[in-house]
């Protein structure tokens, strides 16, 4: 699989990222285990962390306020432009379903000093539950049914599948904050984020689907929050599969009993992690066979009308460490794979 990348005009210099070791780690850290923040019980993985203490969003960042910052029961701010399927898409979306968007670059003034770390805002909870309604293209991510945190649109496209359109607020009259289109003629996923706070990075990246026996996707993302920690200013990237699982991990989730959960290939601790960073690195998430940690896990629900899947961020996903462009696209991603798993099934109903 090769990394997303951004085209470039003639004279342009490298992008500043690079891909650090994505090599699967073979076991846990001994000193990791041994630790007082090593793993946690099944039980705590959904606790959640201190994430409600981040501090508000930068204007121009891209992103919406902090999932801590919205309060559902105060009235919804003045509607702005609807993002429905005859309004044009923000410039740094895809403007078409089913063709990826250029990289929208953002402009930032060099410093000599690094930027002094802060608490990482949060875009979503740590686990959190998706619902649907009756007859109704649109599904709603919350912690509980009566209050919507964002609301998902699923467009109609060309091919089979459809596009989606992730708001950031719990009605469609709110901007758009990502979209997934499924690829034409191709089994891979192309999620648009909000542009990094750094140039350079893609701001479409795809998620391919591997043509093995074992059903699995996988992406290559920037990690991080405190700035770039590779020499010459670059920003790392990691790696992340989504595999289909039976174990523990998606047990928590008190769902069908199997699901996905997303794992990280690479080994150590994440940027911004350990004495000079931001945060402490516990690594306490579940770790799938092969000793890779899981960070996320998604499942469906059976027999229930109204909760469709349940989504959940765990380990190192859950600290925050690995930054909010990532947690995007783990729930999209998810999402996705959720909402083509379902037009299958109802493929099959109608033959």
């Amino acid at each position: 699989m090769s990394a997303p990348s951004n085209s470039q005009t003639a004279g342009d210099a490298p992008p500043p990222y690079e891909e650090i070791d994505s090599r699967p780690a073979n076991s846990p850290n001994p000193d990791q285990a041994s630790s007082s923040h090593g793993r946690q019980s099944s039980s705590s993985w959904l606790e959640p962390p201190q994430w409600q203490q981040g501090q508000p969003v930068q204007q121009g960042s891209g992103y919406p306020r902090p999932h801590s910052a919205h309060e559902p029961a105060r009235p919804s701010p003045s509607p702005k432009p609807a993002a429905s399927p005859t309004s044009p898409r923000p410039s740094f979306l895809s403007p078409n379903s089913g063709h990826p968007a250029t990289s929208s670059r953002r402009r930032m003034h060099s410093s000599s000093n690094p930027p002094a770390p802060q608490m990482i805002p949060r875009q979503f909870p740590p686990a959190f539950n998706v619902y649907m309604q009756s007859f109704s293209r649109t599904l709603y991510l919350g912690e509980h049914q009566a209050q919507p945190i964002y609301a998902l649109r699923i467009h109609s496209g060309l091919g089979q599948d459809a596009s989606l359109v992730l708001h950031s607020g719990a009605s469609e009259d709110h901007p758009t904050l990502a979209t997934l289109d499924y690829v034409v003629f191709s089994a891979s996923m192309a999620v648009t984020l909000p542009p990094a706070a750094f140039p350079g990075a893609p701001t479409t990246i795809e998620a391919d689907r591997a043509s093995s026996f074992h059903e699995s996707y996988t992406f290559v993302i920037d990690v991080g929050n405190s700035g770039p920690q590779q020499p010459g200013g670059r920003w790392p990237l990691e790696q992340f599969e989504w595999r289909r699982s039976r174990g523990e991990a998606v047990a928590v989730l008190d769902g069908r009993g199997y699901g996905w959960k997303l794992v990280r290939l690479a080994a150590g601790p994440p940027p911004g992690a350990g004495p000079q960073g931001d945060m402490r690195y516990t690594g306490g998430g579940p770790r799938g066979r092969d000793g890779a940690e899981v960070v996320a896990v998604w499942s469906e629900v059976g027999y229930s009308m109204s909760k469709a899947m349940k989504f959940a961020f765990v380990g190192t996903g859950a600290s925050g460490l690995l930054g909010e462009r990532w947690a995007i696209m783990a729930v999209m991603t998810a999402l996705g794979m959720y909402q083509r798993a379902r037009n299958a099934r109802q493929r099959r109903r109608r033959m």
